[in-house]
């Protein structure tokens, strides 16, 4: 808004002195989902393992917390899943049949959070912001998420924005050249 009207215009057109929103609060769509679908999604694009033989989705756990947070989750979502440890590693498996695999390849066929989530409640989207922390971030603060999926780091951060908070997107300088590059998403509570 310049005096007293708007303008649409590209980016690279904003001229240097205008001022622009960084957050808000999105109400979000009609769709709602429950805790437990919002742990087991959160959990997927984190840590499941699309195997291209078998079909369905694999997790390899050794933290108990994930271990004990998915498997209350797959009590509502998914019955046939199965878990077997071995060594130091719990292995939970989702059949490829089951309604919580076709729904997570559906969303997330690479494993990436995306504009799907746009068409859910603010209820959702408040529990997917909490969410994410749990799996790929500090869960003890709740204020940084990371990745080395870019995609995922965006939409976190985006979730974050329309939440009305702020977050910022850095590269962990920290990675060496032998690793992915590792995205962080810090967020204000």
């Amino acid at each position: 808004k310049r005096g007293m009207e708007w303008k649409d215009c590209l980016i690279e057109d904003v001229p240097e002195d205008v001022r622009y929103y960084h957050a808000g609060v999105f109400q979000g769509g009609d769709k709602k989902l429950s805790e437990a679908w919002v742990i087991f999604l959160s959990a997927v694009q984190a840590d499941g393992n699309y195997p291209k033989q078998g079909g369905g989705i694999v997790f390899t756990f050794s933290r108990e917390r994930k271990i004990l947070r998915l498997t209350k989750a797959l009590q509502e979502v998914c019955l046939e899943a199965s878990v077997k440890v071995r060594k130091q590693s719990t292995y939970i498996y989702i059949p490829v049949a089951s309604e919580a695999c076709k729904v997570a390849k559906a969303l997330m066929p690479n494993k990436q959070l995306g504009p799907w989530l746009l068409d859910y409640n603010r209820e959702t989207l408040d529990l997917f912001c909490k969410e994410v922390f749990f799996w790929d971030g500090n869960s003890t603060r709740n204020t940084e998420f990371c990745s080395s999926d870019r995609a995922n780091v965006d939409w976190v951060q985006v979730l974050f924005t329309i939440s009305g908070r702020r977050a910022r997107l850095r590269l962990n300088r920290e990675a060496t050249e032998t690793l992915r590059d590792n995205w962080i998403v810090s967020t204000t509570a």
